[in-house]
């Protein structure tokens, strides 16, 4: 199991407390991906506080989560061309594609294999948008 390793990185807008009290990790890697719990436009370290970022606006969600996600993935040492796949969880398809040119901007050329999932609800109830990802390490050169 040491080849598996599971991260909450410091300084996320969601503490470690919000991990450990909710039993997940953001961050797992393993055989070369690493793989991303829901991304979230929330923030806080205790579950009784958290807040949501861009209440009632699907583009300031986007923005926060697509922001989360290059922090992530910045400190597992990778970058969003890495990504490979993403679940889009949004309670409006509608609105998720009303705001959706945000998303497309930041992602550019290294579009992901994508699902879009609209769900009646998420874990905040001001919560629109909620992204899983999966991203690849780079390949090492065997000399």
């Amino acid at each position: 199991m040491d080849d598996i390793i599971r991260r909450n990185p410091a300084g996320a807008p969601i503490g470690p407390g919000v991990f450990k009290a909710w039993g997940f990790s953001q961050s797992v890697s393993w055989m070369g991906m690493t793989h991303y719990a829901g991304i979230a436009p929330l923030s806080g370290d205790n579950p009784e506080e958290i807040v949501c970022i861009g209440a009632g606006s699907m583009r300031l969600q986007i923005t926060h989560v697509l922001e989360t996600l290059d922090y992530c993935l910045a400190a597992d040492g990778l970058d969003r061309r890495r990504l490979l796949s993403w679940t889009i969880y949004v309670t409006s398809a509608r609105a998720f594609f009303d705001a959706s040119s945000t998303l497309v901007a930041w992602v550019g050329h290294s579009t992901p294999a994508a699902t879009l999932i609209e769900v009646s609800g998420l874990a905040h109830p001001d919560q629109m948008i909620e992204i899983t990802a999966v991203a690849a390490h780079a390949k090492k050169k065997i000399l």
